[in-house]
């Protein structure tokens, strides 16, 4: 597996913000586009996930199942800089969402399985990513 492409003009923190892809090696047709927050702690989210049969995406752990840890590549495709106020991170979060969605409706991602725009304006994912948004602080 590669974390993170080589080249990759940014030094690894405890926090990385930003949208990330998940690409295979094997079928690079396939990917995943993300975005947290946390983009190392997701990462690891992912893997720990796959390694114990539990990710939510049915597609992704059928493909990690086949072809194993290696295939995927994890890369960063927007980073943007860490927020420390909670006001902040919570519009971060929303514009994040935003470009998700923008980079899910230009690449048609493989293993993407939902509309993340569709999911942000639901009053009760939005009370959902306030509490986290909240509690991580």
């Amino acid at each position: 597996m590669t974390l993170l492409k080589q080249g990759l003009a940014m030094t690894i923190r405890n926090e990385i913000t930003g949208v990330y892809k998940i690409q295979s090696k094997i079928h690079p047709d396939r990917i995943y586009i993300g975005s947290t927050i946390n983009i190392t702690n997701r990462i690891k989210q992912h893997l720990d996930l796959l390694r114990r049969n539990r990710h939510f995406n049915k597609k992704l752990q059928l493909h990690y199942d086949k072809y194993g840890e290696t295939d995927l590549e994890f890369e960063i495709i927007k980073p943007h800089p860490p927020c420390e106020l909670y006001s902040q991170r919570y519009s971060l979060g929303y514009g994040l969402k935003k470009e998700e969605h923008n980079h899910i409706v230009k690449l048609q991602p493989f293993f993407n399985m939902n509309n993340v725009m569709t999911d942000w304006e639901n009053p009760a994912y939005q009370r959902k990513i306030y509490n986290s948004t909240l509690n991580s602080i």
